[in-house]
């Protein structure tokens, strides 16, 4: 029987930094940039990755020696200018747009779900062309509690009015990843070079480097390949 990679489903989401987003570089130097002066640690902890960045901040300050008590909401003001001012470095991942053109060519909904909050992520879709592929936009401004809490995935479901078995996440981080494994259902891995992959634990079913991963396997049967490829 035919089974392709993304059969059987109805909507696909998104996550934005990380995944749709080649980012987390220029994400990673605004926050070192800015709270690296403050930190006196022979050994810097940068806190958990695909945390909502006020949160991240907090985890930052909670477990560093500081010599000077920065206050958490003057550093989410400047960590954000920072990544702002470097935005040219931002890209958008490999294959994305192709990929989306694909999904809604085929009648798939595109949802975006972020963890940053709805002021940042509006200033990001008025500068990259990708808006228009999503029929929900959601952000951690739409929940009380932002990933790895699974609140953002069940409200897109809910949105959608699809069942979760229909749906498939497109994640980045382990706070993602562990997001929509909470609210039951299935995702992909955009692993970066830089996350080793036994931090998403064991559950994770596929890892992939770019979009162009998933389009070289759209039209496959997913079991003859792996059977002609192992």
């Amino acid at each position: 029987m035919f089974k392709s990679i993304l059969s059987g489903y109805q909507a696909i989401i998104f996550d934005l930094d990380g995944t749709v987003l080649n980012n987390q570089h220029v994400w990673d130097n605004a926050i070192e940039n800015i709270l690296g002066k403050y930190i006196i640690s022979d050994k810097p902890y940068w806190g958990i990755r695909g945390l909502p960045l006020i949160e991240l901040i907090q985890d930052i300050k909670d477990n560093n020696d500081l010599s000077f008590d920065f206050d958490v909401d003057w550093a989410y003001s400047e960590i954000n200018r920072e990544y702002f001012k470097n935005f040219k470095d931002v890209e958008i991942r490999s294959g994305f747009e192709e990929l989306a053109e694909r999904l809604i060519k085929d009648e798939k909904r595109l949802v975006l779900a972020s963890n940053s909050d709805r002021e940042v992520v509006s200033q990001v879709l008025e500068k990259l062309p990708i808006k228009n592929f999503f029929e929900i936009i959601l952000t951690r401004s739409d929940v009380k509690i932002g990933k790895p809490a699974p609140d953002i995935y069940l409200l897109a479901q809910k949105r959608l009015k699809v069942i979760p078995e229909r749906i498939l996440i497109f994640e980045d981080s382990p706070s993602g990843f562990f997001a929509a494994e909470a609210a039951k259902i299935n995702s992909i891995v955009v692993l970066d070079s830089n996350m080793p992959a036994g931090e998403f634990g064991s559950n994770v079913k596929v890892f992939i480097r770019d979009f162009y991963d998933v389009l070289n396997l759209i039209d496959e049967d997913i079991e003859d390949y792996f059977a002609a490829h192992l």
